[in-house]
């Protein structure tokens, strides 16, 4: 009889997550699960309420550093710090793999190839990738 409050936080687990629903209905029909298995169990309210309530407080600053993460990655993704991030960091990927694949080829024209074959999904504009390649070998 144990699994069966589980099993159905499970299914609601999965049915929000295939019907593209937030996991806070998940977690709110899990709440409501449990607290009616605690009931069957011969728990009264209170008990219960007291016990949620303590585990809201063990959780508590898991909650709060949560809620900051939240707003400092809301904050870079609004000020252009994580598209600016992955532009360099694309940059710096495909120096890497260039000087690798000169390294491993020893043949400037097949790496060439080797970087535009690894590298053509950081770029949206083949113009601009066949520039940087460019700067890379000459």
């Amino acid at each position: 009889m144990n699994f069966l409050p589980l099993g159905l936080f499970a299914a609601g687990l999965l049915f929000c997550l295939v019907c593209h629903l937030s996991v806070l209905y998940a977690l709110a029909f899990g709440y409501v699960v449990f607290f009616t298995y605690g009931c069957y169990c011969r728990l009264s309210v209170r008990e219960l309420l007291s016990l949620s309530w303590q585990g809201i407080r063990t959780i508590r600053m898991v909650l709060i550093v949560f809620g900051l993460i939240g707003l400092i990655t809301a904050t870079w993704r609004a000020s252009g710090t994580i598209p600016f991030l992955v532009y360099e960091a694309g940059q710096i990927i495909s120096i890497v793999v260039s000087l690798a694949s000169v390294a491993i080829a020893c043949n400037q024209t097949l790496s060439s190839i080797m970087v535009q074959e690894l590298c053509q999904s950081l770029y949206d504009d083949k113009e601009e990738m066949a520039l940087d390649v460019h700067k890379l070998f000459c």
